[in-house]
């Protein structure tokens, strides 16, 4: 896992640092795991769920293990939870969160084409899914730059 940075950029700081940090280690390894069998850089999946469950304080996170904030459309089939008024996507463990956001973005039409096109080009990754509104673009860049989450990609 990457060194904490010195000084956090304020769009980080709505998260605890110590908070930030553990969560990022905890699932280091898992992102690393999925980069492997699915292609996704590792710095993107991690950066995502960052993004999407603030470090995994949000309340999808907490009490559905959803780290992605899928919702349960697209003919999910599995557990659901009521969260905010939104039907959203349950999970036994945080594990099965990101293998499921893995499958679901393999599962997307662009892709295929995406993973030619950008291959381990995070900024590529990045960009992409804020255009399909998968994860703030924004925060996946800041959190992946202020914690060199791209040596992620490597491993």
């Amino acid at each position: 896992m990457p060194e904490p940075p010195k000084e956090r950029p304020p769009e980080l700081a709505t998260v605890d640092a110590a908070k930030t940090e553990a969560f990022l280690k905890r699932f280091a390894q898992v992102a690393v795991s999925e980069r492997k069998k699915f292609g996704i850089p590792a710095s993107v999946i991690l950066a995502a769920a960052y993004a999407n469950s603030h470090a995994g304080q949000h309340e999808t996170a907490l009490s559905a293990n959803n780290f992605f904030l899928l919702s349960n459309a697209d003919g999910w089939e599995g557990e659901t939870a009521q969260i905010g008024g939104k039907a959203m996507r349950k999970y036994e463990t945080a594990w099965a969160s990101f293998r499921d956001f893995s499958i679901h973005l393999s599962s997307q039409e662009w892709f295929g084409s995406l993973k030619k096109s950008a291959g381990k080009d995070w900024r590529k990754w990045v960009e992409k899914l804020g255009n399909e509104e998968v994860a703030n673009s924004k925060a996946m860049q800041k959190v992946i730059e202020a914690y060199r989450l791209d040596e992620l990609d490597g491993v």
